[in-house]
Formats: C-alpha cells, structure tokens, sequence
C-alpha cells in the first residue's frame, strides 16, 4: 500500500480551490481566420441619408443554438436572447442604369437579455463600415406601386467595447478586440419614397472572423 507523502499534502488542496474558483470567461463569436462568428437576421429602414437597423442572432460560434431563444420553439424578435443595432450614415451614392451602390458608416451594438423580461445589455460595440447594393427589380409608380429591389451587402465591423455577460452561471465575452469582423448580407428592399428617399430592407447575414488587427493602447 502507497504511503500518504507529506511533501504532496497541498496537491488535493490545491485542487480543491481551483475546482471552487470562478471560472474563466469563455469566448463566443470569435475562431480562427475566415470562420463563422454569427448569424442574423434585420430590418434596415433608410431615410434620406440615415439607416437604422434592428435584429437578432440566430447563430453564435461557441454557443449551442438552443440558449439563443428563451422558447426556442418561437425564434423571433420578441424571444431572442442576443439582438443587434446598427446606426449608418451615408457616404456616397453611384447609380448605374438599374444598379445603385451605396457606401455607408456608422456604429453598431450587440446586446444580451438572459430572459424575455429582461433589459438587454450591451456586450459588444463598435464601428461598421457597409458596401451595400440594390438591384431595382419594379419601379416605383405610387404610394401603392412602390419599387422593389433585390439588395446585396458586404461589410467590416471592429469591435471596440464590450462588456462581460454571465450564461449559465459561466461569464462569456463576444468576439476579440484583435479580429475584425467580415460581413455579407442578402434581402430585399421596398421603395415607399423616391424622393427623400424612404426605404426598407428585410435581409439576413452571417459574420465571419477577419483579419488580425492592431489593438491600441490604453
């Protein structure tokens, strides 16, 4: 039979306070060069040179997609855990014969709310750069009539503030100040206002790991 060693007595201490520590913060929305970081779904409403947009995430690298939802039954606005927000400026406008291409910048924010009841938090925020494109597909003719359009997007987000959010008792931090983010995005558009113009664009997108970049100093 093996003789307890005295010289070892602070090995299962030892164990036993690592096992009673907090545990470290898990990284979601983040991985290695070109892999999926996110998934959403939005609406983008456009008004002269302002575009808002509002929607949720429907997948998370690192998460499992049932705690996306408090009822994972019903994956809608009103039931998701992670929502998203961006506010856009326009930068500039080229039109092509059907094609218009627009270049647009702002921020964005992704907030987490742990129950439906709850007020969703800012996890993550920053800086979206957006290439966006409509194919007009029906001219507008009335209020009635409105134009539709095919819509494509690409675009760069670079997260600049964030902040810990607890799931499941463990704390989780979303993305990596040293990635960017690429993102593409397809829906379709409706004129309802040529002349302002007054638009709104139903799409959906994914988000991938970008490129290494520099993080300042504090």
């Amino acid at each position: 039979m093996n003789q307890f060693s005295r010289r070892n007595w602070w090995i299962p201490l030892f164990a036993a306070k690592a096992l009673m520590a907090a545990p470290d913060t898990f990284g979601v929305a983040t991985g290695q060069l070109g892999e999926t970081a996110w998934e959403f779904v939005a609406t983008a409403n456009q008004d002269g040179g302002d575009f808002s947009v509002n929607g949720y995430l429907t997948a998370i690298g690192g998460l499992p997609e049932a705690v996306l939802f408090t009822d994972p039954v019903t994956r809608s606005q009103a039931t998701a855990r992670f929502t998203v927000t961006a506010s856009l400026q326009l930068v500039s406008r080229n039109v092509l014969g059907v094609m218009f291409v627009l270049d647009e910048a702002g921020t964005f924010t992704v907030s987490y709310s742990e129950t439906a009841s709850a007020t969703a938090a800012a996890i993550a925020s920053g800086s979206i750069s957006v290439q966006s494109s409509i194919q007009v597909t029906t001219q507008f003719t009335s209020e009635e009539s409105p134009g539709k359009g095919n819509f494509r997007a690409t675009g760069e987000l670079v997260r600049t503030a964030t902040q810990i959010f607890t799931l499941d008792g463990v704390p989780h931090e979303f993305g990596d100040a040293s990635q960017a983010w690429l993102m593409t995005a397809a829906g379709a558009g409706t004129l309802t206002d040529p002349n302002a113009p007054v638009a709104q664009i139903v799409l959906g997108g994914s988000v991938a790991v970008g490129p290494k970049r520099a993080v300042p100093r504090r």
